[in-house]
């Protein structure tokens, strides 16, 4: 099984527990880590720079294995989860209205049986699972040979 872990906000790979939760229901397959670049976020070029700066070092982080995708997430996601076959995707909740309306229309335009999974931060636990094991980033690398 695949598992579809869409950053936004929250970059990090420590303590993140939209993480964990995408590696639970992977079980033994892997974590595909997305990035959408939604056009009605991107702001002053100073905001874009920025945010490809720390793109690419979260790719690093990722091993390389970070997709990066442009466009509106309600259209894009559920794309991506077709093209690999994903069975869940993950992401930390969000709390502004725009943020709620729009994971609405994402979990409405998801594949049959494709769960939005949204988690709250963990507070304490950095970079564990449930029994308290380390979740390792080499897990990541098992869907990235299938997305363009």
């Amino acid at each position: 099984m695949t598992s579809v872990l869409w950053l936004r906000r929250d970059l990090r790979l420590r303590d993140h527990p939209a993480l964990v939760a995408a590696h639970e229901s992977a079980g033994g397959g892997g974590v595909l880590p997305v990035f959408v670049a939604d056009p009605r976020l991107l702001g002053p070029s100073g905001r874009v720079a920025a945010l490809v700066e720390a793109l690419a070092s979260l790719d690093e982080t990722y091993d390389g294995a970070l997709v990066i995708r442009y466009g509106r997430p309600v259209e894009v996601l559920p794309a991506l989860v077709r093209e690999v076959g994903a069975t869940s995707v993950h992401v930390s909740a969000e709390t502004t209205p725009y943020g709620r309306r729009r994971d609405d229309q994402v979990r409405a335009a998801l594949p049959v049986g494709v769960p939005l999974v949204d988690r709250e931060p963990l507070r304490g636990h950095a970079g564990t699972g449930a029994q308290g094991e380390r979740q390792p980033v080499s897990r990541l690398h098992t869907v990235r040979a299938r997305v363009a």
